[in-house]
């Protein structure tokens, strides 16, 4: 069914070789996850909503005021739940949750471009995204969760952030802030019960972070 969203690539997140938990500046060596379909931002003024829901019980908000503004919306099971606010001047977030009583908030605005794809599969999931893009500047964000009571909170507050994060397991946590300009953020957790390590982004830094295990990993 997600197929056509270009989605199954989220079922590939399985991430080249184990690592120890580690923090540091972004270097080869610690594995990227596979990322979920991206839509485009609308070249000129539009707006266009799509959204598939196939179960029982989900709900979706969709609110958009930007001249330019995109958002596909995919929801397979029961007890879902998306809201996805689009504001500012451009701004495009495709979402997929497949599973039950998963929930995602986003909010985009300011005056550049934000650019999000997120997606959750498995139970009980969820992510807290906003996004805000100076002129003249774009925000992109990649979050791919797959399997139960996983948690990802995101504020990109600047210009030209880029996250991508992913979490593959249970009841793992991620707590991200970008502000001002130029920060990239790569972030991959595996297993259970991983540790949010809050991170926080205030300009030009470059982290890459992977957590195996988890101190209550099974």
């Amino acid at each position: 069914m997600m197929g056509k969203f270009g989605m199954a690539a989220l079922l590939a997140l399985a991430l080249a070789g184990a690592m120890a938990a580690q923090a540091s500046e972004a270097q080869p060596g610690i594995p990227a996850p596979s990322l979920p379909y991206m839509l485009e931002v609308p070249a000129s003024n539009g707006r266009s909503v799509y959204i598939e829901q196939v179960g029982s019980y989900n709900r979706v908000t969709a609110v958009q005021s930007a001249p330019r503004a995109a958002a596909r919306i995919a929801q397979d099971g029961a007890r879902n739940i998306a809201h996805v606010e689009q504001r500012g001047e451009a701004a495009a977030a495709a979402v997929t949750q497949r599973g039950d009583d998963n929930a995602t908030r986003v909010t985009q605005q300011g005056a550049g471009q934000n650019m999000l794809a997120l997606a959750q599969i498995g139970h009980g999931n969820s992510a807290v995204v906003q996004q805000r893009a100076v002129a003249a500047s774009s925000n992109q964000a990649t979050i791919a969760q797959t399997g139960n009571g996983n948690q990802v909170a995101l504020t990109q507050d600047g210009g030209d952030n880029q996250a991508t994060l992913a979490q593959t397991g249970d009841n793992n946590a991620m707590t991200a802030s970008q502000t001002g300009a130029g920060n990239q953020l790569t972030w991959t957790q595996e297993g259970n019960y991983n540790a949010d390590l809050g991170v926080q982004q205030q300009g030009g830094s470059a982290i890459a972070i992977h957590q195996s295990g988890g101190v209550g990993g099974k």
